[in-house]
């Protein structure tokens, strides 16, 4: 009945899971010297083995951009990219911290040795490891977890007392994830974040009395990212990428979301969202919506903000239809039985219900205008201007700045 209990450990000595693991590279020529050339690796953490494992790749990963080599795995990953390697766990054990380390060393020094020592030549096709060591880590493994153990705890220190200092200013323990203390240049925002994932923690013999006093800190959150002063950043970090930015990098931004709100999975969804919202929603959050819904439709605000958009959305059109007017529009003819005719038989068929369209120049030349099914050319059938007229006349830089003020005095 051993199996179902919680292990019991020393303080001193708490539980742990090493992992064992391989890397390789795959996703490349097979003629390349260094396809298939293993890499043996150890993590011995407080985690399960899955976690452990994945954390170390993304270690491996991000360690090869931060700090690129000329030799070894890190220089593998440099040279052929990430998604080029394959992992895989080939054993783990879970137990007391000084045993699974033991072996964890036993392990990766014996695969190494294995698989041909020790990387000897990145250019020739050798029965060799990509590793630069022979492996494990040197000494008793008890007094390497000390050294470890007294390390984490002088980082803990730091950040705790960078923490208190931080809220003992600003009464909250939600340091932005960027912020660097501007004394000394601690970046506390991203230490606080690796304290969250627990690499000031995990496994450490007073791991409880550490999350208490956490816990304890004024607007104290485990999950940043799920709190409103985080969302209030990146509300803040998108208006001042906006604020800054060119007009061709606003109109890029507008045209990748208005794509990505277009696509059919994602209005979809949000379709599903709203009908799984109402079909879980008591009578009275529904009545209180709707109440909502109401009020705001009948503020001034709405109302207004509902004119400008529809006036932007006519001006937007409108410019769009003259810049698609002006090489198809034909010279004046002053009968308008011709122009009626001439109306009939085009062959431009994108008016409204398909009709057909007819653009034509009016007789003072000056503007555009649309022929009607009688031939008439009426004022507020006006599509816009023949030529745009100097900016220093003009004033707006607009392609029809006088006919979308024309439109939006009606």
């Amino acid at each position: 009945m051993m199996g179902n209990r919680t292990p019991v450990c020393p303080p001193d000595d708490p539980w742990y899971t090493a992992v064992i693991y391989e890397a390789w590279l795959e996703h490349v020529d097979p003629e390349d010297p260094l396809w298939h050339v293993p890499y043996f690796g150890q993590i011995v953490r407080a985690d399960s083995a899955e976690k452990n494992f994945e954390a170390r790749k993304y270690e491996h990963e991000t360690g090869s951009i931060r700090d690129p080599k000329d030799l070894g795995f890190h220089a593998v990953i440099g040279m052929f990219g990430a998604d080029k390697i394959a992992w895989r766990i080939v054993s783990s054990k879970p137990g007391r911290q000084s045993e699974v380390q033991a072996w964890a060393n036993a392990e990766e020094i014996r695969l190494i040795a294995e698989h041909g020592g020790v990387l000897r030549d990145m250019d020739a096709r050798l029965q060799q490891t990509l590793n630069l060591t022979k492996g494990g880590k040197g000494g008793d493994p008890a007094a390497v977890w000390a050294g470890i153990e007294a390390w984490r705890r002088r980082v803990l220190t730091k950040f705790k007392a960078a923490m208190e200092a931080y809220v003992e200013e600003h009464e909250s323990a939600l340091a932005p994830s960027k912020y660097v203390d501007a004394d000394d240049g601690y970046k506390l925002g991203s230490q606080l974040n690796s304290f969250r994932q627990g690499r000031m923690r995990k496994g450490m013999p007073d791991k409880a009395d550490i999350d208490a006093w956490a816990e304890a800190l004024p607007k104290w959150a485990w999950n940043g990212k799920q709190t409103d002063e985080f969302r209030e950043e990146k509300v803040q970090h998108g208006k001042d990428q906006w604020k800054n930015a060119t007009e061709e990098q606003r109109a890029a931004w507008s045209k990748a979301n208005k794509d990505a709100q277009n696509r059919p999975e994602v209005r979809a969804a949000s379709v599903q969202a709203r009908n799984d919202w109402w079909d879980n929603a008591t009578e009275e959050q529904k009545a209180d919506r709707s109440t909502k819904h109401k009020k705001t439709l009948a503020t001034a605000e709405f109302k207004a903000k509902r004119s400008n958009i529809a006036t932007h959305q006519h001006a937007t059109e409108r410019r769009a239809e003259l810049k698609r007017a002006r090489p198809i529009a034909v010279p004046f003819v002053k009968s308008q039985k011709r122009r009626k005719e001439m109306r009939a038989a085009s062959t431009d068929f994108s008016g409204l219900q398909g009709n057909p369209v007819l653009y034509m120049i009016s007789e003072d030349g000056e503007t555009i205008r649309r022929v009607d099914t009688q031939g008439m050319m009426r004022e507020r059938d006006s599509v816009g201007r023949v030529v745009d007229p100097p900016v220093a006349e003009a004033g707006p830089s607009d392609l029809n700045a006088a006919y979308v003020s024309e439109l939006e005095s009606d």
